[in-house]
């Protein structure tokens, strides 16, 4: 994440733009809309029917057909077999085939040679294919299981049907979710690095109330015996901190959007010190929540007034 760059139509998309924020923070809420944005999708692509592939499905139909119906095949339906896997538009080649893996290649190789030339045991030959079809569809099933998130509610038996349907389009769902999984653990990462763990500690379902214990601890209550017990001797900010939480609880301050614009009239004597930090951490909590109540794809957020610069002072999101 080190390495991101942006540019202004990246940004834009996201509707976090002008954007004169520190880059670390800049990276982090760019990163977490982009990681919302790309669940949201493919939640939706996951609810929604895959189209079939038919090619897939009539070869895998017959051979289903072949492997629970009578116990000893006809050379009739063997040679039928062989000529539905040699039709022009049938091949090893084709994405769903390919989807399968060895057993997906081998019914255009070794499957149709073999049924050539040993006939009599055409069963026990398709039986086995079969059960590997299957026990690549299981396989797959499962694993999707464990990436999906537990907000997900897609049963077990509707997973089996997408990729009966086409197991090309199962796979690719898979890789996006793989790789969510894998941006979402490196924003983690990413939050971590950036803000005390201690902040997550004081997070609450309520925002504002959240934001206001987070400014509550920046003054400890407004007590200096309680800053000088935590070594947080010179805190430069305590009274204009103190006098906005003492706001919040009067319901002068009634939003997260307020308590921002009272903040941003803080001079900051120390950009990178522990109230810049705080306020990092309310503007981007306060940013993501928007971003999950939103439609996304059409994200209406106020977050250019948020973290516009001032004049006298650059306030970093």
């Amino acid at each position: 994440m080190q390495n991101v760059r942006f540019i202004a139509a990246d940004l834009e998309e996201h509707s976090i733009t002008p954007l004169k924020a520190d880059a670390r923070i800049k990276q982090l809420v760019y990163q977490r809309l982009h990681y919302t944005k790309g669940m949201t999708c493919a939640n939706a692509d996951l609810h929604t029917p895959f189209e079939k592939d038919e090619i897939y499905s009539s070869v895998v139909k017959q051979l289903t057909q072949l492997v629970n119906g009578k116990k000893t095949l006809t050379n009739e339906e063997i040679k039928n077999f062989i000529n539905l896997l040699q039709e022009p538009n049938k091949s090893r080649t084709h994405e769903p085939f390919h989807a399968l893996g060895a057993c997906g290649s081998e019914i255009f190789t070794k499957v149709r040679r073999d049924l050539s030339q040993r006939p009599q045991d055409a069963k026990q030959i398709l039986s086995s294919l079969l059960e590997r079809i299957n026990t690549e569809r299981v396989m797959a099933v499962n694993e999707m299981l464990d990436i999906l998130p537990a907000s997900s509610n897609i049963s077990k038996a509707r997973l089996e049907e997408k990729f009966d349907s086409n197991p090309a389009a199962f796979h690719r769902l898979y890789q996006r979710y793989a790789l969510l999984a894998q941006e979402n653990k490196t924003n983690e990462t990413f939050i971590k690095k950036t803000f005390p763990t201690s902040y997550q500690k004081l997070d609450q379902e309520d925002s504002l109330s959240a934001a206001r214990n987070l400014l509550n601890d920046y003054t400890k209550n407004n007590s200096a015996g309680g800053r000088a017990f935590t070594f947080h001797w010179f805190r430069h900010h305590t009274d204009e901190v103190n006098q906005i939480v003492e706001k919040i609880d009067k319901g002068k301050i009634m939003s997260v959007d307020e308590l921002i614009k009272e903040l941003r009239e803080i001079k900051l004597t120390n950009s990178k010190g522990s109230l810049s930090r705080r306020i990092d951490f309310i503007v981007f909590q306060h940013v993501e929540a928007q971003a999950k109540m939103a439609d996304l794809g059409d994200i209406q957020t106020n977050q250019a007034d948020i973290i516009e610069d001032t004049d006298k002072q650059s306030f970093r999101i």
